[in-house]
């Protein structure tokens, strides 16, 4: 995909979608109560891809759905050319840091950026890697192209969600999941 030309238009994320960032998070945590499934975002550094990934799942996702990102070497602060695109869009960044497999739950949904990362340690539901050209250090069409490219593949992962967790949902989860805003 050509950055510049066939750049997606940015979106506007609901708040009613937003999930309240809090607290640290355990392997034996269980979710909250309403909360449906968990997702974890994960790359080498946490910095980036992972950490536009959660910002944006966040406001993506509906609130049935728990986001969550980690790093198997995770940097000390988040990109700030990720913070600025997220900030760009709209897009809450409170809460943002990098994070350590272990503070993870129990997740149902893994996704990989692209960055080689294996995670055996981390047993699912389903795995998936979204192959994204890491935008660190590059210019502020990268980070655009990055974040573009993850907005799609939230829609896809929204819907892939609620058709393999479909017996989990109850009727207004699953509407909400599908509808896209």
């Amino acid at each position: 995909m050509d950055n510049q030309s066939e750049r997606l238009p940015d979106r506007a994320y609901p708040q009613s979608c937003a999930i309240p960032h809090g607290g640290t998070y355990s392997q034996d945590r269980a979710l909250p109560q309403g909360c449906v499934v968990s997702v974890a975002f994960v790359c080498t550094h946490n910095a980036c891809r992972s950490q536009m990934a959660e910002a944006m799942a966040r406001q993506l996702l509906p609130a049935c759905v728990e986001v969550h990102s980690a790093g198997t070497d995770p940097a000390d602060e988040v990109d700030p050319g990720a913070l600025a695109e997220l900030t760009r869009r709209g897009v809450s960044t409170a809460g943002l840091r990098p994070k350590a497999l272990a503070e993870l739950p129990r997740i149902d949904w893994l996704v990989t950026m692209g960055c080689g990362v294996a995670c055996p340690s981390l047993p699912c539901k389903h795995r998936e890697d979204w192959g994204l050209t890491d935008p660190m250090g590059g210019a502020q069409y990268d980070y655009a192209a990055c974040a573009d490219a993850i907005v799609q593949h939230l829609e896809v992962l929204r819907e892939q969600i609620a058709k393999h967790e479909s017996a989990a949902f109850g009727n207004g989860a699953l509407a909400a999941l599908t509808e896209l805003d």
